[in-house]
């Protein structure tokens, strides 16, 4: 296989590369996994929890309301988030699905990568980015199906 092109797998097409465009494709991916893990470092800092020592594993709906405010979510949407959360996890912080969905709002892990954690800090603000603040909740199957409705 000597002098043939790589053959570079991107999740929309497969692309054959020469070894500039390989390096672009890598720098390219590289400054998105920055940015992503920019934004998940953000998140945690942005997030002022509940005050207490120990953080719980069930959130009450108030809780995920309290949580969903407290990182900067659209507090008219913060009732919705916490009907979304108890239906998707039961509001169980180490909730993970059989098909890879994590935390408190089952963040799915294949589609959403780093954004996808047990940690409630970053599990709220992934909810809170993938909703478009609250503006969209149709990623959820609980919100499509009408289950997330009388949670809290």
């Amino acid at each position: 296989m000597s002098g043939s092109n790589p053959v570079v797998i991107m999740p929309e097409r497969a692309v054959v590369c020469d070894a500039h465009c390989l390096h672009d494709w890598h720098v390219e991916h590289l400054e998105y996994l920055l940015r992503l893990r920019r934004a998940v470092l953000a998140a945690k800092q942005a997030v002022r929890l509940p005050s207490t020592s120990v953080m719980p594993l069930l959130y009450s709906c108030r809780d995920l309301e309290v949580l969903w405010d407290s990182a900067g979510g659209n507090p008219d949407e913060a009732f919705t988030a916490a009907e979304i959360s108890r239906a998707e996890s039961g509001g169980d912080t180490l909730a993970v699905s059989p098909t890879d969905d994590v935390g408190l709002w089952q963040i799915n892990k294949p589609s959403w990568g780093v954004l996808a954690s047990i940690d409630p800090a970053v599990n709220v603000r992934s909810a809170i980015t993938i909703s478009d603040n609250g503006t969209d909740w149709n990623p959820w199957t609980t919100y499509r199906t009408g289950a997330y409705e009388g949670e809290c």
